[in-house]
């Protein structure tokens, strides 16, 4: 094996060690490319705080580490569905519906 290839392998290793799932994470160029449509994806997911007991199934169950219960669809998410077993989370095939954000009303 030359330098370059065990640098190479030690590095990814070393990775390993202190992040889960590096090859997902870092390396895998598909991954990184499909990342970049998360948000505009017609398959996203959907909170519903109303049915949220706080029980953290929803990120317990997440491989990658993602905090759906605070941010859904985000690029570190790769659509596993296992946080949809507790119920506040479903998936959809739709737009996600954009956060509307209220204007300060002018008293003038």
């Amino acid at each position: 094996m030359s330098g370059l290839k065990t640098g190479i392998l030690i590095s990814f290793f070393a990775a390993a060690l202190f992040i889960h799932r590096p090859w997902c994470r870092i390396f895998c160029p598909l991954g990184g490319f499909l990342a970049m449509f998360n948000r505009v994806s017609l398959f996203h997911l959907r909170y519903n705080p109303k049915e949220c007991v706080e029980c953290n199934l929803c990120r317990s169950r997440c491989s990658m580490g993602v905090k759906v219960d605070q941010k859904v669809n985000v690029s570190g998410c790769i659509r596993c569905l296992e946080c949809t077993t507790c119920g506040a989370i479903e998936p959809c095939f739709a737009l996600p519906k954009k956060e509307s954000v209220k204007a300060p009303e002018n008293p003038a």
